[in-house]
Parts: structure tokens; sequence; C-alpha cells
């Protein structure tokens, strides 16, 4: 028979949930970036869309956790590559032996602690064998927290030019606010049309359209995407169709819709059209 199994992880305090979707373990990534095939052939390499360790809206105070697991039988070393949204990259390496998990509570303090608070992509690049997975949260007045999980991504799992991506479930209302974000994977700048629409459940109506640049390896975040595309009204059930209009550039695709009262997002992934 086939199951489907996730994980939930509940902070006691406020009771919020992260949902963790179970991976394959023996998915290995892609090839190191500016690497032939043939050079690296078990190279694994994976794309969280962001971490971050920042003051965002509404008095929110964002971290994040990041697990990687090695699932293979021997002794890796781990390069963690942080490009913050402002900066240039960073690395640092950690050794990770067979069957063992990295995990940091807070992972630009515990290994860039020079780095200045903000927000960027990691690259996670090792031989092979990882699972990769993180969770963005934000740390309320009684140190409980609420977060949301962005896993890490490989190859099959970006947006490529002649592509459409779909993103649902967008919201903007005095209770939500919708951000949107996109992170390149390959090393090359990219180019996105992101065009939105409202619904009814049975008909789109267009709302507005826009463009935006992504830096190669970087992280780039729309906050609050329906006022920054002129949008001011109230949108429960938007969608977005998302493309990459450059001629290169690989793209994790998001959406982080948030509770303005209680600073608790929930994840939203593109989904391949």
């Amino acid at each position: 028979g086939k199951v489907a199994s996730m994980a939930s992880v509940v902070d006691q305090i406020t009771g919020d949930a992260t949902t963790l979707d179970s991976v394959h373990t023996l998915q290995t990534g892609a090839g190191l970036p500016g690497k032939a095939d043939d050079e690296d052939e078990a190279g694994s390499h994976f794309l969280i869309a962001v971490v971050a360790r920042t003051p965002g809206s509404n008095n929110t105070v964002w971290r994040s956790e990041v697990w990687v697991f090695n699932s293979d039988e021997d002794d890796q070393v781990l390069e963690l590559r942080y490009l913050p949204s402002d900066g240039e990259m960073l690395t640092a390496t950690r050794e990770l032996p067979a069957g063992e998990l990295f995990f940091s509570e807070d992972f630009i303090e515990d290994v860039f602690p020079d780095a200045a608070n903000g927000a960027g992509s990691l690259h996670v690049v090792a031989q092979k064998g990882l699972i990769v997975n993180s969770r963005t949260y934000n740390v309320l007045p009684d140190e409980s927290t609420v977060g949301q999980a962005i896993p890490g991504l490989a190859t099959g799992d970006m947006a490529r030019p002649g592509e459409v991506w779909l993103l649902d479930s967008l919201k903007q209302t005095q209770d939500f606010r919708c951000n949107l974000g996109f992170a390149e994977f390959e090393g090359t700048d990219a180019e996105v049309t992101v065009v939105l629409f409202d619904t009814d459940g049975a008909s789109l109506f267009f709302l507005a359209s826009k463009k935006y640049t992504v830096p190669a390896l970087g992280q780039f975040q729309v906050n609050k995407v329906f006022k920054d595309m002129g949008l001011t009204g109230n949108f429960r059930e938007a969608i977005a169709y998302v493309s990459v209009a450059s001629e290169g550039g690989a793209l994790y695709v998001y959406a982080s819709i948030v509770d303005n009262a209680k600073g608790d997002g929930t994840t939203i992934l593109g989904k391949r059209q």
C-alpha cells in the first residue's frame, strides 16, 4: 500500500502548529552551482527561500530554525551559504556525521553572529543524502512563538523560463497581509511577472500585473504585495500566476499570509501549472 505522512510541531504555550511534510530519503538535490554534472555527480544543493533575524510589521520579531539531516551512511561536511538581501554572501561549514542532525534554533545568530540583522536566502550544499527544512517564527512578548515551515527545495522544485506557477489562497484584509517572495537557485539574475486575480470560486477577475527582479542566488520579498501593486481593497480569495520572464534563472516561489494581530504566518508554495 501507499501512505502519506506528516508531523505537526506545536508550541505548547500558544498552541501554534507548524506542519512538516515527509520527504523521500533518496532525494539528493541538484549538482553544485557552476559545476558540470561530471565534475560532481553526487552534489547535493538545497535552497531555503528565506531565513531571518529581523523585526517586522506590527511589532513582529522574526527568527529562523534550520534542520539538516544526513540520511547517508557517510559523514559529510555541510556548506551553508547565506546571502543577505542587502549584502554579500557569507559561508560557513559544519561537519555532519552519518545519520545525525544539524539543528539551529536561531540560525543567523548561531552560524553568522557577525551578520547584521536582516533576512536572505540560504543555500545548503553537501555531497549526497540531505533532508533540509526550516521554520521561520515570530517571538511573542512572553517568549512563546508562532511560525511557518519553509522547506528546503531542490532543482526540480524551481520555476523556470516558459513555465507558469500558481499561488492560491492569497488574501489582503484588515486581519491579514500577504507577502510574496522569490529566491534564485542557479546563479543567474531573473525577472519574474506576477499577475493577480480575484476569484469567486468560479470566475477570475484581473486585478493587477507587475514585474520584479530577483538577484542571482539571492532572495526578494514583496511585503504587502497587494498594496505594492496598487490595490487597496479587501481580497479574500485571490490567486497569482507567476512566470519567469527572463531567459535564465530558476526560482523558489512562495507567499506568506500573516495574521496582523498575532503575527502568525502561513506558507504557500508555488505549484507548477
